[in-house]
Order: C-alpha cells, then sequence, then structure tokens
C-alpha cells in the first residue's frame, strides 16, 4: 500500500513539474513540417503593415495631388474668363 501511495505521488509530481518540450511537427507519414517560429511571424506582420501603410500614403497623396488640380483648374477658368471678360469690353 505504501509503495503504491509512493508510485502514485511520483506519478503526479512529474505531471504537475513537467514542462512541454516543444518540437518540430511529423507527420503521421513521415513528412516533416517545422514550425513557423515567432521572428518569422513578426516578419510578415511587419511586411504587411509597411504595405498597408505605403498604400494608404500613396492614396493620400494622390487624393491631394487630384484636390490641388482641381483647384489649379478652377483657377485658370476663373482667370481665362477674366480675360475672355475684358477682351470682349475692349471689342
Amino acid at each position: 500500500m505504501r509503495a503504491m501511495m509512493t508510485v502514485i505521488l511520483l506519478l503526479a509530481a512529474q505531471s504537475v513539474f513537467a514542462t512541454p518540450i516543444e518540437s518540430d511537427m511529423i507527420e503521421v507519414d513521415g513528412n516533416f513540417q517545422k514550425r513557423e517560429e515567432q521572428i518569422d511571424t513578426l516578419k510578415k506582420v511587419r511586411a504587411k503593415l509597411e504595405k498597408q501603410n505605403e498604400m494608404m500614403m500613396k492614396k493620400r497623396i494622390e487624393t491631394m495631388r487630384y484636390q490641388q488640380e482641381l483647384a489649379l483648374m478652377k483657377k485658370m477658368q476663373k482667370m481665362f474668363a477674366e480675360n475672355m471678360k475684358s477682351l470682349n469690353e475692349v471689342e
């Protein structure tokens, strides 16, 4: 009885203090699959965020360029209209 209690205590202690062993996964058919490391995951996330940031900046720059072109077009139309008006008054 005492031996059985000792064995149970030892097994319980092993399960409590056992740390999981991190190893690469091997499928049943024998193919080796390496886990993606944290640094690789961070690199992918960073690359994705940089791409999103670049696209957002391009979009903002394009919007600003379009607004400036509209303002310039309106200014030029106004100048031409004034020019035409003054030419019509001279005649």
